[in-house]
């Protein structure tokens, strides 16, 4: 009876705030015991992720067109752990016989060996951790995501003794079903299949670096069709013996037989995996990473390429961005006022949270009241180039240390309404991830010939503002093609729109 109440609390979750590399994170043990559920981890950046407990994961830039992994549904993604995101499978050599196999994270092999699987994430929000800890093997296995506005999407995996002896294994490790950019996402969402046949996936000479991209655009017609950008992955492990593409390479590493590791495959979901063969004395342990970012041109690649062979410490470099990415995020927050200390650690991040996401909803401002004089005239020039050029000597020669009052008492005193609206609305935001969303639109303006009179407005003339990258901020950037804005209402982008009282007028007085 002891025995069995012993066995029942050793698989009861647990959670408590623990410290890793001077950091705090919550704890959750034995987070397998748990129903799957949906995590988000953040960035400072354009970056987004939502990952299962499960492992399974949507990632991407700016949007769900830029994604480097499938942008599906929470069920699908929870139910996708065995071939989308991470992988790793290890033989663990056992004297003389035959090897055993240990996959991590593998539900299927439950019952197979005593296992731990703890997750962690960061009080930040930018990083998560999982981890599986084999008892029978005396091995623990640990992978990370965190991002790095440079480089990417980075992933950190770490293999550590924890028994009294050396053990030898060897193991393939690295992430599964990576898009190539272009894909369209109706396409991924309804025609996977036919995307797949266009993948080309190709490794970078003899380097652990592959470029993932479209043979070509999916069209029909009879005209060019070149998908010019690409998905990079590359890979920081020193003692790396095989890179393969292809996730058929696990079936054949978990049967012993000799990995394909072809320089191109065509025709299937790209892969990015690594074999290792290590040996750990106790206590010791071995790491590597990799790294994947999408939407890559020729140029970025040969730039990425190029600086992996020049760069002795390029994990060191990645290191330093990912770093820089986390202290902008805790400055960002600093001016919302996020960090608070009190008794209960729980209180203080649940209130650091709750700033976090008021903050991607609605943005914080860059530097308060204060304005960048380039960005004004760059957002006006989008917005509006004949008022621009009506007042070019003033908007060229605006103070460098100007305020938003300012800026609206100099367009008051031109006397041009279109200037002072615009002065009005310009709103120098960053961070935001704002949504605007067609639904939203649709229960205000209930008339399905407003409706019709609203669609045609956007397709024409209307103007909204996106967030568009510039250098490390996010500013709030005009964006008049009118497709793209009309795709940005309609599919959730992150979006600032005009608003609603001004779309209404200009339906009204049919001024599009």
């Amino acid at each position: 009876m002891t025995e069995q109440l012993q066995a029942n609390q050793a698989f009861e979750v647990h959670g408590k705030f623990i410290t890793i590399n001077d950091e705090r994170f919550y704890q959750i043990s034995n987070v397998d015991q748990m129903a799957p559920f949906f995590i988000s981890v953040v960035s400072a950046s354009n970056h987004w992720l939502f990952i299962s407990s499960t492992g399974s994961l949507s990632a991407g830039r700016i949007r769900p067109e830029n994604a480097l992994f499938p942008y599906r549904s929470v069920d699908h993604i929870h139910e996708n752990a065995d071939n989308t995101g991470s992988k790793a499978v290890l033989r663990v050599k056992k004297g003389e016989g035959k090897p055993a196999l240990w996959e991590p994270f593998n539900p299927h092999h439950d019952g197979l060996y005593d296992v731990q699987r703890n997750l962690y994430k960061n009080a930040v929000g930018d990083k998560i951790i999982f981890e599986e800890l084999n008892h029978t093997l005396g091995l623990g296995y640990q992978y990370s995501w965190s991002t790095s506005d440079k480089f990417g999407f980075v992933r950190e995996t770490h293999v550590t003794n924890l028994g009294e002896s050396a053990v030898e294994f060897d193991i393939i490790d690295g992430i599964q079903n990576l898009l190539p950019s272009g894909a369209p996402l109706q396409a991924l969402q309804t025609r996977s299949a036919l995307v797949d046949a266009y993948k080309w996936n190709e490794r970078i000479e003899d380097l652990p670096m592959a470029t993932y991209s479209m043979y070509a655009k999916l069209s029909d017609r009879a005209e060019p069709a070149e998908s010019l950008r690409a998905t990079t992955v590359f890979g920081i492990a020193p003692n790396a013996q095989q890179v393969t593409l292809s996730a058929k390479d696990v079936a054949n590493f978990r049967k012993g037989l000799p990995l394909n590791a072809a320089s191109l495959t065509r025709g299937e979901r790209g892969a990015f995996l690594i074999t290792q063969s290590l040996t750990l004395s106790a206590g010791d342990a071995q790491s590597w990473t990799i790294i994947a970012d999408i939407d890559k041109s020729h140029a970025d690649v040969a730039v990425l390429k190029n600086q992996f062979v020049l760069d002795d410490e390029i994990a060191a470099t990645v290191e330093k961005d990912v770093k820089a990415n986390r202290d902008e995020l805790k400055l960002l927050m600093a001016g919302a006022d996020a960090w608070q200390l009190t008794s209960s650690e729980e209180t203080a991040v649940h209130h650091y949270a709750n700033v976090l996401f008021n903050n991607m909803r609605g943005g914080v401002f860059v530097d308060g009241y204060k304005l960048d004089s380039s960005d004004v005239l760059a957002t006006f020039t989008r917005i509006n180039k004949k008022v621009v050029e009506k007042h070019s000597a003033l908007l060229r020669t605006l103070p460098e240390n100007l305020s938003h009052p300012q800026l609206v008492s100099m367009a008051k005193d031109t006397g041009d309404q279109q200037l002072l609206r615009m002065a009005y609305e310009y709103l120098p935001l960053t961070f935001g991830r704002r949504m605007v969303i067609q639904a939203a639109l649709g229960t205000i303006l209930k008339s399905k010939y407003v409706m019709k009179k609203v669609s045609v407005c956007l397709r024409t003339k209307v103007t909204g503002a996106i967030f568009s990258k510039t250098g490390k901020r996010w500013h709030s950037a005009i964006q008049t093609s009118s497709a793209r804005l009309w795709r940005s209402l309609s599919t959730h982008r992150p979006l600032m729109a005009i608003t609603l009282t001004e779309l209404l007028k200009r339906v009204s007085t049919g001024n599009c």
